[in-house]
C-alpha cells in the first residue's frame, strides 16, 4: 500500500537536507559577536559596581557611626539597609525622616537613579558581633524614583509614618 503525499510536499524534509559546511570567517563572527555581548554585560556590571560604590561612600560619611550597604537587584530594585539599634528603635517619625534623607542622597548621589523602579530604605539592629538583623524595631520605607524626582510631599511623609506605625502594631 502506497501512502499519499500532501499537496506540496516534496518528500524531504528540513532534517533531510545537510547544513551547509560553516567557514572559518563565520565562526570568527560568531565568536566575535559572544564576546562582544559579553563585553557589554561586564561593562553594564562594573558600571552597577562603581555608582553602588560611591552611593555606598556617601552614605557612609553622612552616617559614620552606622553600618551602612547597598544591594540591587535586577538594576531595578536598590536597597540600603542602616544597621544601628538607634535608628532601628527610633520613633516612626523620626525612622521616616531619615529614610527621606536618605532617599534624596540617593537621588543625588546615585548614577543609576533614573533606571530604578524602587528605592527601599530599611533599618536594622545591630549585633555586638556586626551583623544585621531585621528585627522588630526596624522598618522598611520604599520610595517611586518618579516621586522623589518630582519631590516629597508632607502627604508622602505622613502616608510613611502610617505605615510605619501598621507594621509595627503588627509585630
Amino acid at each position: 500500500m502506497k501512502l499519499k503525499e500532501a499537496p506540496g510536499f516534496s518528500g524531504t524534509t528540513q532534517a533531510d537536507t545537510p547544513l551547509p559546511p560553516t567557514t572559518s570567517a563565520q565562526r570568527f563572527m560568531s565568536l566575535r559577536h559572544a564576546a562582544l555581548c559579553l563585553l557589554l554585560l561586564v561593562t553594564a556590571s562594573c558600571r552597577d559596581l562603581r555608582d553602588l560604590s560611591e552611593l555606598g561612600a556617601a552614605l557612609q560619611q553622612q552616617y559614620p557611626d552606622a553600618r551602612v550597604s547597598v544591594s540591587l537587584t535586577d538594576g531595578l530594585i536598590l536597597t540600603v539597609t542602616v544597621a544601628d539599634s538607634a535608628f532601628a528603635a527610633a520613633s516612626c517619625e523620626g525612622q521616616a525622616a531619615v529614610a527621606t534623607r536618605i532617599a534624596s542622597l540617593v537621588r543625588s548621589n546615585y548614577g543609576g537613579f533614573d533606571s530604578l523602579q524602587t528605592l527601599s530604605v530599611a533599618f536594622a539592629s545591630s549585633r555586638s558581633r556586626g551583623r544585621a538583623t531585621t528585627g522588630s524595631a526596624g522598618s522598611h520605607f520604599r520610595f517611586a524614583p518618579d516621586r522623589l524626582s518630582r519631590g516629597l510631599t508632607p502627604i508622602d511623609s505622613t502616608r510613611a509614618v502610617e505605615s510605619c506605625k501598621a507594621w509595627r502594631e503588627l509585630q
